[in-house]
């Protein structure tokens, strides 16, 4: 099969009405491979619905065509890995797919249906050269309930789509990137649209462990992928960091990661061990008897993100029992308050816990090193990632 033959292609851009935009693709799909989560909150919303009223609606929506990508595909290219990807979501009921739109098409769409609720004010909208003025209050504060001529102009205000019929997986990758030039997409909102089995792997991680992950970055913890980064930081830092070989975690080597495209020989063994840290965390925080000093928050030191982290990894280098991990639950929040505890350079164990860097990581390999002694747990050397192969 020639890699060259499955470039991305796309009708020219269909200019459609708002109404018949929101009904012909009612049954899409943004996916979280290729999508920030939905982010709207009330201001956005109703600067959105000014531009429409002021008819100021700019930027293209990007979609592609799921049966018609799915039968080029099955013509040039039935191994690639989003032949699969769009057979399951064709299965699913999805038509097509949203790499760019999706904030503006959830809010079109509940604005149709009277599901969003428009703030009350005095608004100006435009009908061909006229602006006119548009007053909501609790009487008329859905689209339904709105002057007849503003639904009018709403359902017939002019949206760009430009629908793909032809596209692979990294064309995905690569249109979803591109799309987001204007909005910069961090480090691992790059990561996560990768054609790679650790974007699949890292998100799989994440679903299951979401409990732990909103406690420890609030219910909007998917926002720019901050809890994916963290998942990836912990398994980075658990694979690649030794007390007899120690490294610094970043950008460069979570890329590393992504790119290598090889899943670590003990995946299970990693997955198993999230599941088990988001387990004992929750029976930590329920539990009487796990106690520290009266002057210590519990809740506060139990969704530290980078006390967190450090139990993972001495989970993964030998604590395995719900007491051993609080008695290094215990014992590291003790190194944590040890103004005495310092490194040659006088830096203390909350600068170390503050960044992934290699120096920080030196302090952190010994203090939690000295913790596994003490309950006669032994560090796991683990391989370089390079021969993590499956």
């Amino acid at each position: 099969m020639i890699e060259s033959a499955i470039f991305p292609v796309k009708h020219e851009p269909k200019v459609r009405s708002l109404k018949d935009t929101v009904i012909n693709y009612k049954h899409s799909f943004a996916p979280e491979n290729f999508q920030r989560p939905e982010a709207w909150g009330k201001h956005n919303r109703k600067c959105y619905f000014q531009s429409l009223l002021m008819n100021r609606l700019e930027g293209n929506f990007v979609i592609v065509d799921i049966e018609l990508a799915i039968a080029k595909l099955e013509k040039i290219a039935p191994t690639d890995r989003a032949y699969k990807f769009f057979v399951e979501l064709s299965k699913q009921g999805a038509e097509y797919i949203i790499l760019d739109g999706n904030n503006r098409f959830k809010f079109l769409t509940a604005l149709m249906n009277d599901e969003y609720q428009i703030p009350r004010g005095t608004y100006n909208y435009v009908v061909e050269d006229d602006i006119l003025t548009l007053v909501v209050g609790k009487h008329n504060n859905v689209f339904s309930k709105l002057p007849r001529l503003v639904q009018k102009v709403i359902r017939e205000r002019q949206l760009v789509i430009s629908e793909y019929v032809q596209i692979n997986y990294r064309g995905l990758s690569d249109v979803f990137t591109n799309v987001n030039s204007g909005v910069p997409l961090n480090n691992q909102e790059k990561r996560n649209a990768m054609d790679s089995q650790w974007a699949d792997w890292v998100r799989q991680i994440r679903k299951e462990n979401s409990s732990l992950l909103v406690s420890l970055f609030g219910p909007k913890y998917k926002n720019r992928y901050r809890c994916d980064e963290w998942v990836v930081q912990c398994l980075d830092y658990a694979i690649n960091c030794t007390p007899s070989k120690i490294k610094g975690v970043g950008q460069n080597t979570m890329d590393s990661l992504y790119l290598s495209d090889t899943l670590p020989e003990k995946k299970n063994f990693f997955f198993e061990t999230f599941i088990k840290l988001t387990d004992y965390i929750s029976t930590m925080r329920n539990d009487d008897n796990f106690t520290f000093d009266c002057s210590i928050d519990k809740e506060k030191v139990l969704l530290r993100p980078g006390s967190v982290m450090n139990l993972f990894w001495m989970m993964v280098n030998g604590v395995e029992t719900y007491n051993d991990a609080c008695a290094a639950v215990i014992a590291h929040e003790n190194a944590y308050r040890d103004t005495a505890l310092v490194n040659d350079d006088g830096n203390n164990y909350v600068w170390a816990c503050g960044a992934l860097g290699a120096k920080n990581n030196e302090m952190r390999m010994k203090v939690l090193s000295e913790i596994l002694e003490t309950l006669n747990c032994s560090p796991v050397e683990q391989l370089p990632v390079e021969q993590l192969t499956e």
